[in-house]
């Protein structure tokens, strides 16, 4: 039997849409600049700041003609991306406008009930900024620590890793992980998926889908059967080894996916493989 390439895909939870099979699909930015000029459109703080929810309408406006226009383009998730940022800054404006009102209807009686409600206003005022910049940070921190870890693999060797619709995909060649036509996982495998689990750990809550894949060689019940061993004994490892079992999931897939011709031996190499798929965060 020909020896089997594996491939792992990580992907972050989004539709996956085969290519030529679907519509394209909105960037991750452009569905949170949307949720986030929606969640500042309909508070009840807009109507002190309607200039900064207007400058954010428009902002999500040129998103949106962008994506539009051109939906794979860099540019569109810059805008994209502008627009969230807008929509969050037009909702802490209001929120301060209102904050400020408040202190001066305050300040405006004298007396001692409302001078004190004046100070705990600013003490709103505060904490409100400072939970903003902690959660930013944080954010950031987290999506750094996540793109460190996948560029950690290509530096050490360890894997492919690209972007798709879907999410990460870490792509693993069936050949070193495995013997021909068996599922249990050799040392130098093992060495590598340690490299992979330490960057899955720093994913967060994005969910994980191990899937296996072959050439066309061999009868389709064996292909499929031989891909979903693979693609589990990946996915065991993982949870073993510290990735929490929630997250994970695998599928064997035979030769129904293959991303190379079969009409050679290297075409066939490239179809057996292990992907690894970090899908994109499911927005609500």
């Amino acid at each position: 039997m020909a020896r089997r390439r594996f491939t792992i895909t990580v992907l972050s939870v989004s539709t996956f849409a085969f290519a030529g099979c679907a519509t394209t699909q909105p960037p991750l930015e452009l569905i949170q600049a949307r949720e986030a000029y929606s969640a500042t459109e309909h508070s009840e703080v807009a109507r002190y700041n309607p200039a900064a929810v207007h400058e954010a309408k428009v902002s999500l406006d040129h998103a949106e003609s962008m994506f539009t226009e051109d939906a794979n383009s860099p540019n569109t998730r810059d805008a994209a991306y502008v627009a969230m940022r807008r929509a969050e800054r037009a909702k802490i404006e209001c929120e301060i406008v209102r904050l400020q009102a408040r202190k001066d209807e305050a300040m405006s009686a004298r007396h001692q009930s409302q001078a004190k409600a004046a100070e705990k206003t600013q003490g709103e005022l505060a904490s409100a900024r400072t939970e903003l910049a902690q959660a930013t940070d944080a954010r950031q921190a987290a999506e750094e620590r996540a793109k460190q870890a996948m560029s950690n693999l290509l530096v050490a060797n360890a894997a492919a890793v690209a972007e798709s619709p879907r999410g990460t995909v870490v792509t693993l060649a069936s050949d070193p992980l495995f013997r021909s036509d068996a599922a249990t996982l050799t040392p130098a495998a093992q060495a590598k998926l340690d490299l992979i689990v330490v960057a899955l750990k720093e994913q967060g809550d994005r969910k994980i889908l191990v899937e296996g894949h072959t050439d066309s060689r061999g009868s389709d019940a064996r292909n499929m059967s031989l891909t979903k061993q693979r693609a589990d004994a990946v996915a065991n490892y993982l949870t073993t080894h510290g990735v929490a079992i929630e997250k994970v999931s695998s599928a064997g897939l035979g030769a129904t996916r293959p991303v190379a011709s079969n009409d050679t031996p290297e075409g066939r190499a490239t179809n057996r493989r292990v992907e690894i798929t970090i899908e994109r965060t499911e927005t609500r």
